[in-house]
């Protein structure tokens, strides 16, 4: 196969992962909007969906409950963050910050190669750029009842948006990180990124 054929298979499948962690991240906002018990599942179609693309292991046991269990603390996080400083963009960088570089780490017991520095924080910076089209649904969320915002369509759009590129973002960041490869080595010589 030559080069350029590769290159146009490769750039092909990216386009094809973006476009399902996408439709994922839209599908799965709907659990969100849900606030009720079902909103601790927001992360759960994420999770599989990496399992199924990049854990092709025993590890998925371990893998796949650590970054279900991400989005409930990377939302406290941002909470907190929210309520200590007077943008609700800082609160929605820094939880993007976060869950990017914590599915990353988590996706690392698997793939060694994402605990690098320079992928970890790759995955820290696009998280937090991918986070930021919350910021329309934030700017807009009405509380009448204590905890339940109003749920209105054009809320549940920006939602279903946001939801779906960050997932794209980072599913996409992962695909990448996870199918490049490494250039040829001395044996018995460190990685040049430790």
């Amino acid at each position: 196969m030559t080069n350029s054929r590769a290159r146009l298979l490769r750039l092909a499948s990216a386009v094809a992962v973006l476009l399902v962690f996408a439709a994922c991240g839209a599908w799965s906002s709907q659990f969100y909007t849900d606030r009720g018990t079902r909103a601790i599942l927001v992360g759960v179609p994420f999770a599989l969906l990496c399992g199924l693309l990049f854990v092709r292991s025993s590890l998925a046991v371990l893998i796949l409950p650590g970054i279900v269990c991400l989005w409930p603390a990377v939302r406290f996080a941002g909470m907190l963050i929210s309520a200590a400083s007077q943008s609700g963009t800082e609160a929605l960088s820094l939880g993007g910050l976060i869950g990017g570089l914590s599915v990353t780490a988590a996706l690392g017991c698997a793939h060694p190669r994402l605990l690098s520095p320079w992928w970890l924080i790759g995955a820290a910076a696009v998280g937090s750029v991918a986070a930021l089209p919350f910021a329309p649904w934030l700017a807009n969320v009405d509380y009448r009842m204590v905890g339940s915002p109003v749920v209105t369509p054009i809320q549940v759009f920006r939602l279903q948006r946001a939801f779906a590129i960050w997932q794209a973002a980072i599913g996409t960041y992962l695909y990448v990180a996870t199918t490049v490869s490494d250039p040829p080595r001395v044996p018995g010589s460190r990685p040049a990124c430790w």
